[in-house]
């Protein structure tokens, strides 16, 4: 563990989301979200919904740059279930059933201060969540959390990437969009496997450690991890000492 970062010279600073920035348990919080797609089924009276849904959301992943990742989805997700108007119906599931997933959220109230400190001295903020999400599912996770995708320079969505965690690639697009070498971008994460992914691109990567996630029980030793008041903390000496 250590207890603090020195952020001033990153010139951006990539977040994950779930389980970084909004606060729940990643297991809880899955165990919820696919519970939410069987609710959604018997609600709106689709059957198949929940089995096409998991289908095609496990199959993004595996997207290797070819096409889109939302183009991946969709497709596997008409080959079990046939629909007439998909994003439609993926928006109405993000904003009404899933919405329930927010009973695992532990509310900490400090995640707009911390972006907000971050972006007033400069950094280029971009939300690294993994892009197997519409704008709509990103959306509802944020407000969680009392935060915006405005709060960052770039959310990757479906709709932007080819690639998904841990690939490498998926970073690289993120470095080639935003014209950043690896030694100028850091990497806040949660997850041992995704998040770390990111070394692979040359990234450095800190991992929060108050919900961690080592779902292949990799070896983190030497792995840097912070706990989330550290971090806060080491944003708060940034901003009270820019030009360290």
């Amino acid at each position: 563990m250590i207890h603090s970062i020195d952020l001033s010279k990153y010139k951006a600073i990539l977040f994950d989301l779930d389980a970084t920035l909004i606060p729940f348990d990643q297991k809880e919080m899955s165990r919820e979200f696919f519970a939410t797609t069987h609710d959604f089924e018997k609600d709106k009276n689709i059957p198949g919904f929940a089995e096409a849904f998991s289908y095609a959301f496990a199959q993004c992943k595996l997207n290797r740059g070819n096409c889109l990742n939302k183009d991946v989805f969709d497709n596997y997700f008409l080959e079990k279930l046939k629909v007439n108007d998909l994003d439609s119906l993926m928006d109405d599931f993000y904003t009404t059933s899933f919405t329930a997933t927010k009973k695992v959220l532990q509310y900490r109230g400090s995640e707009k201060d911390l972006l907000r400190t971050l972006r007033k001295h400069g950094k280029i903020l971009i939300c690294a969540t993994n892009p197997v999400f519409p704008m709509s599912a990103t959306v509802t996770r944020m407000d969680w959390a009392g935060i915006c995708p405005e709060d960052f320079d770039f959310v990757t969505l479906h709709t932007e990437s080819t690639w998904c965690k841990p690939n490498a690639e998926y970073y690289l697009e993120i470095l080639e969009r935003f014209n950043l070498t690896p030694n100028e971008v850091i990497m806040i994460g949660n997850d041992t496997l995704d998040d770390l992914g990111a070394l692979e691109a040359g990234i450095k990567v800190v991992l929060i450690n108050d919900f961690l996630i080592n779902r292949g029980e990799i070896d983190i030793e030497t792995t840097e991890r912070i706990s989330y008041a550290d971090f806060l903390s080491s944003v708060k000496r940034m901003a009270e000492n820019p030009c360290k």
